[in-house]
């Protein structure tokens, strides 16, 4: 078992401890991460220097679905992508594709769409959901809403590779950060998370770095040069190359001479550059991609945290359509709060969407 998504959460600013980790932890979703040892000379989101940290209990879906089933109001489409959005009768009209040809790490399409309805509003939270139609992940959105967001999908992301390994035998440490390590920022046993603690504990998740994931996307395009065709990843390709790399460099600190790679991870748009503006980049093929390590305090919140914080940030807490002629069309996540004391991740991310349930709630009142 490898929970290869989100690796932990931090909990800073007095709005999220209050409201949304202060539910999820007396409900029992999500705990305190507290790994017993960790190795290497790094940080990571500041789980060596600046904790608590915290993790869904049994894996970071808990969470997210825990509150999907706390609500039956929710409908909720699986294996479904929204393909095409757009105006019909005041109201946004979603169009999209189903089953296989649904997923972005296949390379199975499909010409005929799904006709999902008619809605008030719609929120988008996926950054690639703003790419154009060469991208699986393009959701077909109003041209004026594209426009809208092209700062924030211009934004450089850091890419992120994982690789998921069987060791044969159990390190003392529970996780390990790197400083300098070229490919290797964080690595984590599986068993040593809240929830997780009877599964194999032989079982690890390695994580790159930006500068790692950044030269694997130029050696290996997501979309390709000539025709600009969006490039699923491809599951041998991962295991072989990029997450048997990732495992060769942590044999450098554990011995994984007897170790397996099980499967393995591209992330192409992990979470936004916190010094946007600063931070070196590459434009490669019509996305930015950050191209230097982080700074060590660059994922730790830059400012004391009170209830101010999240007041400096409103402004920039969501993005509304209707300030370019495509009202009930919105953008949400932590792309939103680039570039402010909230760091990246889980909590920038709860914040944007707390900011825009109360936009909507005043927007379309129960009848």
């Amino acid at each position: 078992l490898f929970d290869h998504g989100c690796a932990l959460f931090r909990g800073d600013t007095q709005e999220f401890r209050d409201g949304p980790l202060r539910r999820w932890l007396s409900e029992g979703w999500a705990a305190e991460w507290q790994p017993s040892r960790i190795g290497g000379d790094g940080d990571f989101f500041g789980i060596v220097k600046k904790g608590p940290v915290y993790s869904g209990i049994g894996g970071m879906h808990t969470v997210a679905t825990q509150q999907l089933l706390k609500n039956s109001a929710i409908q909720l489409s699986t294996a479904t992508r929204i393909a095409s959005v757009r105006r019909v009768d005041n109201t946004w009209f979603l169009e999209g594709l189903g089953g296989n040809s649904a997923y972005h790490d296949t390379n199975e399409k499909s010409s005929s769409f799904i006709q999902l309805g008619s809605f008030d509003a719609v929120v988008c939270t996926d950054a690639s959901s703003l790419q154009d139609s060469w991208h699986r992940a393009g959701a077909g959105l109003p041209r004026e809403f594209v426009q809208l967001t092209a700062d924030l999908a211009s934004t450089p992301r850091l890419a992120l590779f994982t690789s998921l390994i069987l060791l044969d035998h159990q390190p003392e440490e529970d996780a390990f950060a790197w400083q300098n390590d070229p490919d290797l920022w964080f690595a984590a046993r599986t068993s040593s998370k809240p929830g997780l603690e009877e599964t194999d504990p032989r079982c690890w998740t390695l994580i790159s770095t930006p500068e790692f994931a950044a030269r694997e996307i130029q050696r290996v395009p997501m979309r390709d040069p000539e025709t600009g065709a969006f490039r699923p990843q491809n599951a041998q390709y991962i295991r072989k190359e990029p997450a048997a790399t990732l495992l060769s460099a942590f044999h450098k600190y554990v011995d994984c001479s007897s170790a397996l790679v099980v499967g393995g991870q591209r992330w192409g748009s992990a979470f936004p550059a916190p010094d946007y503006k600063n931070i070196p980049s590459l434009n490669f093929l019509g996305t930015n991609y950050a191209t230097d390590r982080l700074p060590q305090g660059s994922l730790l919140p830059s400012l004391p945290s009170t209830s101010q914080d999240s007041e400096k940030t409103n402004s920039s807490s969501f993005i509304d359509g209707a300030t370019a002629g495509a009202p009930g069309i919105y953008f949400a996540g932590d792309f939103c709060f680039r570039g402010t004391s909230v760091p990246p991740g889980v909590e920038a991310a709860t914040l944007s969407a707390l900011a825009l349930a109360k936009k909507l709630a005043s927007s379309f009142p129960k009848t």
